[in-house]
């Protein structure tokens, strides 16, 4: 099984980001869908943990969607970013289809109170 910093190596087109925490990746909007499938079926990397933006303000692009990939069975985490390259109307491709595939649930957020 390859390790995360290893995943260079099998995509061309992710760049490797600084990080302190985790390996950390920037990969093309156009490549997000078929790098989460893969990662899961290739690499055990099974569970999205989270989603979030960064909004750099006056840089171009403005806008970067993170995810936060985790292998349940390596017990790895892995940053992959994308920038969103239209700063006025930012988007990036949906993972919403492949949520289910990720996770194994419907994709429907569920709150759990103490």
């Amino acid at each position: 099984m390859e390790t995360a910093p290893e995943l260079i190596k099998d995509y061309a087109f992710l760049s490797e980001r600084e990080s302190k925490d985790c390996p950390s990746y920037l990969c093309p909007a156009e490549n997000i869908q078929d790098l989460a499938i893969s990662l899961r079926d290739k690499h055990s990397y099974d569970l999205l943990v989270d989603v979030t933006a960064v909004d750099w303000d006056e840089d171009s692009p403005r806008f970067m969607v993170v995810y936060h990939f985790l292998s349940s069975t390596n017990h790895d985490y892995l940053r992959i970013s994308v920038n969103c390259e239209d700063d006025e109307q930012p988007e990036v491709p949906s993972l919403a289809a492949i949520i289910q595939l990720l996770t194994g649930t419907s994709g429907k957020l569920t709150t759990c109170l103490e």
